[in-house]
């Protein structure tokens, strides 16, 4: 049994907002320079929310769509190995995690 890898999961959401709503600034600078007289930094609370509603809405499709692809994190699953050798004598302890994108098996949801 396995548990679930909520770090990855958790950074591609984020990932995919904020690589979304990078576009902002680029929407910020075009709004300056077609419409000058309304979005400037003399009146920066249009600018400001141009800027907000340009990264949020984007940011929110792809964490949606991001979401849809993966709505539950992976499964991080670790084996460990014992061996002991006779010459010379020593206890060999191997770890191996892998992650596995499979759904859960029956009782692996319960908290």
């Amino acid at each position: 049994m396995g548990k679930f890898d909520w770090g990855d999961w958790f950074y591609a959401l984020v990932y995919a907002f904020i690589g979304a709503g990078a576009s902002s600034l680029n929407t910020a600078l075009g709004a300056m320079v077609a419409a000058p007289t309304e979005f400037n930094i003399a009146n920066p609370r249009k600018l400001l929310t141009l800027v907000a509603c340009s990264f949020i809405l984007p940011g929110a499709v792809a964490f949606f769509a991001k979401l849809s692809q993966r709505p539950l994190p992976s499964i991080k699953v670790t084996t460990e190995t014992t061996t002991m050798q006779t010459d010379p004598p020593a206890i060999v302890k191997q770890t191996i995690t892998e992650t596995k994108a499979a759904p859960p098996q029956t009782g692996e949801l319960k908290p």
